[in-house]
């Protein structure tokens, strides 16, 4: 997979594109490289994209939830008590990862 791929899959996940995002899985991309350039995981991007489907898909497709994404220095579960991502905090807990609530992190993230 070159860089240029693994840039349009990361911009496919936070635009929501879900076949893309699909197309590229297929393909063999690594659902957990944060490239140099972005230093954010695919799935810390689908959350910060408010992108749940794309998120959940992630997570199926072995996205792993406690990865630390360098960009913010918080896990997906760490954003997740912040968002409203219902179907994604019951797959999480399904898994065993326990969600960690950090608002403050997640609204100056979001710049609120």
């Amino acid at each position: 997979m070159s860089a240029g791929d693994w840039k349009r899959f990361y911009q496919a996940v936070c635009d929501g594109d879900l076949p893309l995002v699909q197309h590229y899985v297929n393909a063999g991309i690594d659902v957990n490289y944060a490239h140099p350039e972005f230093f954010s995981t695919p799935l810390v991007a689908a959350m910060r994209g408010r992108q749940e489907e794309v998120a959940l898909y992630l997570l199926r497709q072995g996205a792993d939830p406690l990865r630390v994404s360098e960009v913010d220095g918080a896990a997906p579960v760490d954003l997740l008590g912040a968002a409203d991502f219902p179907r994604l905090e019951e797959q999480l807990r399904a898994i065993g990862a326990t969600a960690r609530p950090r608002k403050n992190l997640w609204k100056r993230w979001l710049g609120w």
